[in-house]
């Protein structure tokens, strides 16, 4: 399976900045063309980088910003413009609205069609955030009650400094 752009630039990034070598990254690569998905997601599976140095690395070198939903309170007026089955879809949660900026929390923040599915639902710009996949997982399931998802609450374990955003 090809790389997207996105996981060309975090192979790059993670590798730039010391979180993995170069025979791991060929180890992950190699996995990713059997099963699929997101790098990060096989990365994390693997065991060669957890997700929180992913969501620093991405950080650190793109700046978007990790943002910890378990201490945000999302706009109301954010929520209703992103359907809640593509909320789940992309794993995108939505928290602050500015202007004409909808800002979203996503597992994927290096997701163009991601980004493309959010501005095509909401006409808005997107501003993407990166939030922890299990805090995702939970603020949509809280938030989205027609998809009747039932996730627990996970625990805070400082997912990001953030919690005055929204």
């Amino acid at each position: 399976m090809a790389l997207s752009i996105g996981d060309r630039r975090l192979g790059a990034i993670l590798l730039e900045q010391g979180y993995v070598n170069d025979a791991d990254l060929q180890k992950v690569l190699a996995r990713h063309a059997e099963v699929g998905g997101r790098l990060a997601d096989v990365m994390m599976d693997s065991g060669v980088v957890g997700e929180k140095r992913i969501a620093r690395a991405i950080e650190e070198a793109l700046g978007i910003p990790l943002v910890n939903l378990l201490i945000v309170t999302p706009d109301p007026e954010a929520l209703k413009l992103i359907r809640a089955d593509t909320a789940q879809t992309y794993q995108a949660f939505p928290f602050a609205l500015e202007g004409g900026t909808l800002r979203v929390a996503l597992s994927d923040p290096l997701s163009n069609l991601a980004i493309e599915a959010l501005e095509d639902d909401s006409n808005l710009v997107i501003e993407p955030y990166q939030a922890m996949r299990d805090q995702i997982r939970w603020a949509i399931a809280e938030h989205y009650p027609e998809l009747n998802l039932v996730v627990s609450r996970p625990e805070d374990q400082d997912g990001g400094s953030s919690g005055e955003i929204g």
